[in-house]
């Protein structure tokens, strides 16, 4: 990723694994159960991978939309998806997401993905979260280790919804299994 001054940070997969274990550990401390639906309102950028990372070692499946998506499309997935935590990219999708919160009341954990935004009243950064999920792996949790564990190959991976260019967005299922053949067959 670029830094302040416009020069590569670079981060290795072993820094990118413990931020998402730190990531995955707060998750579950929140309330996060195993196999649900946490929903991803972001485009392509570093702190996507480390949220879709802390929420598939959590032993939950993403649910995927870029920021292009409508307020009906957001109200439409969030619920058909069974949605409780959910990331959202900047204030810009926050203000979006706001205008048909009140449609969505099972959505209970908001999440800014943005480090440069302050966070409205209620809704926490990633940041804190990172910060919540390091302090207690060093403190011995492992909880994350116990969710990996319990993953299934027919557990649900991903949850991707259509753009809805011809009606409602529809859900695409993507297992562990169906991620796994993938990998085998590159």
């Amino acid at each position: 990723s670029k830094g302040v001054d416009g020069k590569f940070i670079f981060l290795s997969y072993r820094q990118l694994y413990d931020r998402g274990v730190a990531l995955a550990t707060a998750l579950i401390d929140r309330g996060l159960h195993p196999r649900e639906h946490v929903g991803l309102l972001a485009d392509n950028r570093e702190e996507w991978i480390l949220c879709d990372y802390g929420v598939q070692l959590s032993g939950c499946a993403d649910v995927p939309r870029g920021t292009d998506v409508t307020e009906t499309e957001i109200a439409h997935i969030l619920v058909h998806a069974d949605v409780r935590f959910l990331f959202l990219e900047n204030l810009a999708m926050w203000k979006k997401f706001s205008r048909v919160q009140a449609q969505l009341p099972d959505v209970d954990t908001i999440i800014l993905m943005d480090p440069k935004a302050e966070a409205p009243e209620g809704v926490l950064t990633l940041q804190e979260l990172l910060d919540r999920g390091h302090f207690l792996r060093e403190a011995g949790d492992r909880r994350v280790e116990e969710r990996i564990a319990a993953i299934r190959p027919e557990d649900l991976f991903t949850l991707i919804y259509t753009s809805g260019t011809t009606g409602i967005p529809k859900g695409v299922k993507l297992s562990h299994a169906n991620m796994a053949s993938q990998i085998r067959n590159l």
